[in-house]
């Protein structure tokens, strides 16, 4: 199987029920080497958007947070939120045994990437990253955030209705439809 654009399409078409988490980093003035945000779209269900403050865009700092959410879903939910993940094919995301976390033969998650400058193809995500910079201007740096102070925008975000969303806010939706354990993970 390939990880391409048109792959995850063909993918999608043939599990059309399947969750789909779009998945990108936020920079913050410092650059990669510097705190940044990891941001986690669920764009399949609801449009929840959930932050992760990362030390730096790094392998080791994704490799850290999905270690986490494997851990604290346990692998039944993990697989269940986290069935297919769309992303770009930045450097800290290109291992896909961080996200796929193997079980024996199967997967519990397959990991998509998007074609080189096509940001469009997980639109929805990158439209959700532009209100994080109303609330942390771009120039800004994340040094001196908390994950609570980073999750902030998000709630934001989170809380806001939608005409897409019949009115509901992502929030709303996300406690009918996603498993309350990662809505009560503690960040």
């Amino acid at each position: 199987m390939g990880r391409t654009y048109l792959d995850f399409e063909q993918y999608i078409a043939a599990h059309p029920d399947c969750s789909v988490v779009e998945m990108d980093v936020v920079e913050g003035a410092g650059g990669k080497s510097s705190p940044v945000l990891l941001t986690l779209f669920f764009r399949s269900c609801c449009s929840f958007m959930l932050l992760f403050l990362m030390e730096s865009d790094s392998r080791v700092a994704v490799t850290d947070v999905f270690a986490f959410l494997y851990t604290f879903l346990g692998p039944a939910r993990y697989s269940r939120l986290f069935s297919v993940i769309l992303t770009d094919n930045r450097t800290s995301f290109r291992d896909p045994s961080v996200f796929e976390r193997k079980n024996g033969r199967d997967s519990h998650t397959l990991i998509f990437y998007c074609g080189p400058m096509a940001s469009w193809q997980k639109g929805r995500l990158e439209k959700n990253n532009e209100f994080i910079c109303y609330l942390l201007p771009k120039g800004a740096t994340f040094s001196r955030l908390t994950q609570p102070r980073a999750t902030l925008p998000s709630n934001h975000i989170n809380s806001t209705t939608s005409a897409s969303l019949n009115g509901c806010t992502p929030f709303e939706l996300a406690l009918l439809l996603l498993d309350k354990k990662l809505l009560d993970r503690g960040s």
